[in-house]
């Protein structure tokens, strides 16, 4: 018979196990997990990134994202979509109907000049926000 201390303690188990697959995303590399907390709040800025380089469409946006992580990060099709919408409401990009010359029709996407400056300030951040982690995970002199 299970005591209430261990079936409490199973259940907290399952619980943190649980919690980890949720907080957790498949990703191909030597670590082989990444949490989905790190990339989340950085989406709309790769996609931007892709966008700097030209215009594209979204399939071959999540392409480029793929290619530019060497294979490592897949970005979803929701959560492309999602940040191409928020971030068109925004005035960050604008899309437009490309040509039917190679198949369907589809609809490309372009970084506008507010996008431009968004990405750039989004870039500054990041490398304040990761030398400011650097500094507290690993203490110092983070060129150890």
């Amino acid at each position: 018979m299970i005591t209430y201390i261990e079936e409490n303690t199973w259940q907290t188990t399952l619980t943190n196990i649980v919690i980890c697959v949720m907080m957790f995303i498949e990703v191909r590399s030597v670590g082989g997990r990444i949490s989905s907390d790190l990339i989340r709040g950085h989406i709309d800025t790769m996609i931007l990134r892709v966008l700097y380089e030209n215009d594209n469409y979204g399939y071959e946006i999540m392409k480029a994202i793929y290619r530019n992580s060497d294979e490592n990060y897949d970005l979803k099709e929701p959560s492309l979509y999602t940040s191409l919408k928020r971030l068109e409401s925004q005035k960050m990009i604008s899309s437009y109907w490309g040509d039917e010359s190679q198949g369907g029709r589809r609809k490309y996407y372009k970084i506008t000049p507010l996008g431009l400056k968004a990405y750039h300030s989004a870039v500054e951040e990041w490398n304040i926000a990761r030398d400011l982690i650097d500094k507290l995970i690993k203490g110092g002199n983070c060129n150890e």
